[in-house]
């Protein structure tokens, strides 16, 4: 992923540092002779900070390397960061200070379900290069992108809908699944989970899909937990991000669940592992995705 980004740096500076005005030569936002100003907003306090402060960090990191072997093109790297809090309110405010205060190049790591589907369209229309979205909302697939409608959006990591239908194809392949239990979350990134777990069931045959969803960061899930314990499924799809995972694996394990379960790549962290592993060691396994 890193390598990606800056090779896509790379290419978009050398393609778009400088647009043609006549005779003149206008150079690009937040690009000099000697740097390429890039920024973000991601969650560095609040339930997800433990995924924000690691991947601020690890954003930190590679550019201080990169500059440090001369930069892209010779040009450092400014990064520009803002906490929105996982505010998608709060995001859209921040979007709109680093473009017209910051005067950014780029968006770069654009972070969080929710605030990229607050800003998405806005960065459509403004046009600017965004590169690489932590999220996997289906709203960034776009096969047919044209300008002003997409063209400047460079997504990497795999879209929800997508990896709702690779779960559901291994709840089949891997646990001979004919009924698979999906507990979502009533947001976006659950919505297109569940999405995708529907239509690859359906274009399998013969596998029914018992869903049942709750609020995100719901503390009390048990409700969900227990119809889905009831409808005696095959295995389990929790289908929701780091705010509600383990309410679900904890509630899952309060209630016996020996079934098995699969989970998204966004939950295959260490601090969710610690999270739940005290409560569902020995009941049952949970199986999480994986992305390179």
């Amino acid at each position: 992923m890193r390598k990606k980004i800056a090779l896509l740096l790379a290419s978009l500076t050398l393609t778009m540092a400088f647009a043609g005005c006549g005779k003149k030569e206008e150079a690009a936002q937040g690009v000099t002779e000697t740097s390429i100003k890039v920024g973000n907003s991601i969650a560095t306090s609040g339930a997800f900070a433990p995924v924000g402060v690691p991947f601020k960090a690890g954003m930190e990191a590679y550019f201080k390397m990169v500059n440090e072997g001369g930069g892209v093109k010779g040009r450092k790297i400014e990064y520009v960061h803002q906490d929105d809090e996982f505010n998608p309110e709060k995001g859209k405010a921040i979007l709109d200070k680093l473009v017209n205060d910051e005067k950014v190049f780029s968006i770069v790591g654009h972070f969080g379900t929710p605030v990229v589907g607050a800003t998405l369209d806005d960065l459509k229309e403004i046009g600017i290069p965004s590169v690489y979205f932590a999220t996997g909302t289906g709203i960034l697939y776009n096969e047919n992108a044209t300008k002003g409608q997409g063209d400047n959006i460079f997504p990497v990591q795999p879209v929800y809908p997508m990896e709702g239908r690779i779960m559901a194809a291994w709840a089949k392949g891997e646990f001979k699944a004919d009924k698979i239990g999906v507990i979502y979350t009533n947001d976006d990134a659950g919505k297109d989970l569940v999405k995708g777990i529907e239509t690859e069931a359906k274009n399998m045959g013969g596998v029914e899909v018992i869903s049942e969803q709750v609020a995100p960061g719901a503390e009390d899930v048990s409700a969900a937990v227990t119809k889905i314990e009831n409808a005696d499924v095959d295995a389990i799809v929790i289908a929701g991000i780091q705010g509600t995972f383990p309410q679900i694996a904890k509630e899952l394990a309060k209630q016996g669940n020996t079934k098995p379960a699969i989970t998204t790549y966004v939950n295959v962290d260490k601090t969710m592992v610690e999270a739940v592993k005290a409560d569902v060691a020995g009941k049952f396994d949970i199986y999480g995705n994986a992305w390179v």
